[in-house]
C-alpha cells in the first residue's frame, strides 16, 4: 500500500500506525506536482488494483495558486 499527504509528518504517524495490518510505503508531497505522481507510481509497483483520491477542501497547494476546491 503506497500512502501520501502534504504533511510529511502527520502521514509518518498514520504509516507507523498502519505498517501494524500491511506494509505501508508513505511518500509526501504534492500529487500536482508531475514527479511525485511518477514516484507514487513507482512506488505502488505493477499492476495497480486500487486508487482512492481523497481529495478535500485543505487550501492553497504550495505548488498552485488557487485552492483546492469541489
Amino acid at each position: 500500500m503506497v500512502i501520501n499527504a502534504r504533511g510529511a509528518h502527520d502521514l509518518q504517524r498514520v504509516a507507523a500506525e498502519l505498517n501494524g495490518l500491511t506494509e505501508v510505503r508513505a511518500l509526501a508531497g504534492d500529487i500536482g506536482d508531475d514527479w511525485h505522481r511518477e514516484a507514487l507510481v513507482e512506488a505502488a509497483g505493477q499492476p495497480i488494483d486500487l486508487l482512492v483520491n481523497n481529495a478535500s477542501m485543505l487550501g492553497p497547494s504550495p505548488s498552485r495558486r488557487w485552492p483546492i476546491t469541489r
